[in-house]
């Protein structure tokens, strides 16, 4: 190393000093490869300062988004020295939307009010059997920061699956052709299943933001809102003799959705919350039903 680059290190010291009164940390790491050249890095409370030795010497001074860099022309012995900035190109944000999630469903008689009416007691759920399967394959992300890389807009489109399983095995969800309200009707045999499958297409819109350093510090949380189009719907029945009957009918569900969704992970852990503000059902056609959920994503795209 030239007396340039011991001067530069010399101006460097009090920053080191600094970041050892606050308990940070120095590595420093040398290699040298077959070519001959000797390659030196500092990481000093976040600046990242990386030396290639060999002909020319070139020190990097890595800081947020630039690099000052200082060439030493050692290879023409004019003891040339220049210093210049670089942007260095900015990562892209990534958002977390897209994947594959596994959460259980429930219902509210009114948003975050569990209790269920009188009149609501045949759609009581079996919450353990009551499984949502969601599939999203689009993923659009919107950078908010200027500077970084952690701030930002998510949409995309997704496919959920959300399985109702009824405790009630001696009714079925029917639609009175003649009053056009939702009822239910008496199984013929014993039932052991009893369950509606509704499928749904999600439009989100998700405010987030991650840790500084996502690579390092993979946290994040996002919240926002969501529409969906329920665009297909079913009862199945599975009788004790194993014998299964399907019904598609109109259920009176309300063919679009909207509602508030909460996502957050770190590293392997991310889970989700969603809760409808739209009816399940059309109204003054059926109880009044506000479905919600809770999961984990498995997989992200």
């Amino acid at each position: 190393m030239t007396k340039r680059n011991y001067f530069l290190t010399l101006m460097l010291a009090p920053m080191l000093l600094l970041a050892q009164n606050q308990n940070e940390y120095t590595i420093i790491t040398v290699e040298q490869n077959p070519s001959g050249v000797i390659r030196t890095e500092t990481r000093l409370c976040g600046i990242v300062i990386d030396t290639n030795t060999f002909n020319d010497t070139i020190t990097r001074i890595h800081f947020g988004n630039k690099s000052f860099e200082v060439i030493d022309y050692g290879s023409d012995d004019s003891g040339t020295t220049r210093v210049q900035v670089v942007q260095n190109p900015r990562e892209k944000f990534k958002g977390h939307w897209g994947g594959f999630g596994l959460g259980y469903n429930n219902f509210f008689s009114a948003p975050f009010n569990p209790v269920l009416p009188d009149d609501a007691m045949f759609l009581d759920l079996n919450t353990n059997k009551s499984v949502e399967v969601a599939f999203n394959l689009f993923q659009h992300d919107i950078s908010l920061s200027k500077n970084r890389n952690n701030i930002g807009l998510i949409t995309g489109l997704g496919l959920t699956l959300s399985n109702y399983r009824f405790n009630d095995l001696d009714n079925r969800l029917k639609r009175n052709k003649e009053t056009k309200m939702l009822e239910t009707e008496a199984f013929t045999r014993d039932a052991k299943k009893n369950k509606m499958l509704v499928r749904t297409i999600t439009l989100p819109l998700l405010f987030e933001i991650q840790a500084p350093d996502q690579n390092r510090n993979p946290f994040y949380v996002n919240a926002g809102i969501y529409g969906g189009l329920n665009f297909s719907s079913h009862v199945k029945v599975k009788y004790t003799d194993n014998a299964k009957q399907k019904f598609h009918e109109d259920f009176n569900v309300n063919p679009f959705k909207y509602g508030a969704m909460f996502r957050t992970g770190y590293k392997w852990i991310n889970i989700y919350a969603t809760c409808d503000l739209s009816r399940l059902f059309q109204k003054e056609r059926a109880p009044d039903i506000y479905p919600w959920s809770i999961g984990i994503m498995l997989v992200k795209f």
